[in-house]
């Protein structure tokens, strides 16, 4: 008989040292605050920085300012660029339905976080990662986006998101983790060619 499917989905277990536990049905780990793998990613796009605004239907955070694209990791339990690579992909062509031509991760973290609207907590392991795509994001208006906004790579600065009352947690741990191991924003657009609005291949 095949596994029962849930209607949320399965997210991964793992412990602190990212030891793979299990699964479990999506909305169940966030109510009981299971420690489980996720990821953020941030895409730049050929006229910014782009930030996504999570839809009101959202069980975590819904309306918050986020990542592009913020998910949990491929339950078959891998762990492995291969698959964190066909992962991310996979979730912008259904989310914001975008072809990434590059995704390249930059740090993990551990945080939890219990959110302000519904009590679910998001305790995750978390990859935080920066991902490339030709064109320009448009609002996709479905069930996980309500809207997008981008910042020009001149204003990607450390104090961007000052303009925004509600982002998410995970976010700001992930981007504020980035600046310290691996230097200013504009360091972290560098990495990808991006100097003054303009990508370089």
């Amino acid at each position: 008989m095949p596994a029962k499917k849930h209607p949320y989905g399965d997210v991964v277990l793992v412990d602190e040292k990212d030891k793979v536990l299990g699964k479990r049905e999506k909305l169940l780990a966030h109510r009981q605050g299971d420690l489980h793998r996720g990821y953020v990613v941030l895409l730049m796009d050929d006229k910014g920085v782009v930030l996504a605004k999570r839809a009101e239907g959202k069980h975590c955070w819904p309306g918050f300012w986020d990542g592009t694209v913020a998910s949990h990791s491929d339950a078959n339990m891998k762990k492995d660029f291969a698959t964190f690579d066909r992962d991310v992909k996979k979730r912008f062509r259904l989310e914001m339905d975008v072809q990434i031509t590059r995704v390249l991760p930059l740090v993990n973290f551990h945080y939890r976080a219990v959110c302000p609207r519904k009590s679910l907590v998001e305790h995750e392991l978390c990859d935080f990662a920066i991902a490339q795509c030709d064109g320009v994001v448009k609002n996709p208006g479905n069930d996980e986006v309500s809207g997008v906004k981008h910042l020009p790579y001149d204003h990607f600065n450390d104090d961007f998101f000052h303009d925004f009352k509600t982002v998410t947690p995970w976010f700001l741990i992930g981007l504020a983790l980035v600046r310290h191991n691996i230097g200013s924003s504009h360091d972290i657009l560098r990495m990808l060619g991006i100097h003054k609005g303009v990508i370089h291949g």
